[in-house]
């Protein structure tokens, strides 16, 4: 009998171990490619949902800097608003002493109490706006600054005040 002979107990055929091997390389490789698939998929996931809430994180800052900026925005147009009701008046009060000035003269003293009243309005008016023309509007924290909220409820209260011709008070 020879050695390639097909009995029982003979040596195995060097095809089907080369096939083996292969087959056993294939499968670790497989296993390796696997791993390492599951590996960067682990921290890819990982460096996902990091971004997720780096990104969350960075949308509700800017949310609340948007709120923060429509709030001063609405608090400017209102001080704006009163502004330019008071510069009204004003430009009421500078038009009527120049007409007294041009019919009445120059000296204080002889102008008619009517005309006295009118340039003391004029000045109080003045005295209670220029306060707020020079104010700060934000805060470090970048919040309305309560400077700004002061001044938009004490120009309010002075536009009331010239519409109602009441008394001016000080601020």
């Amino acid at each position: 009998m020879g050695v390639l002979s097909h009995k029982s107990g003979e040596i195995a055929n060097p095809v089907w171990g080369a096939i083996g091997l292969i087959a056993v390389a294939i499968a670790i490789g497989a296993l390796t490619w696997s791993m390492t698939l599951s590996k960067t998929s682990k921290q890819n996931l990982e460096l996902s949902e990091s971004m997720l809430m780096d990104a969350e994180s960075f949308d509700s800052e800017m949310n609340e800097i948007i709120k923060t900026m429509q709030n001063l925005t609405q608090a400017l147009q209102d001080y704006r608003k009163n502004i330019e009701i008071c510069d009204a008046y004003i430009n009421e009060y500078n038009a009527t002493i120049h007409r007294i000035l041009l019919t009445e003269g120059d000296d204080f003293e002889v102008y008619k109490p009517s005309s006295k009243a009118h340039i003391e309005r004029a000045s109080v008016t003045v005295s209670a706006i220029i306060p707020h023309l020079n104010i700060a509007i934000m805060t470090t924290e970048n919040k309305t600054a309560d400077q700004l909220l002061q001044a938009i409820d004490d120009t309010k209260k002075l536009v009331q005040d010239l519409i109602e011709e009441k008394p001016i008070s000080t601020m």
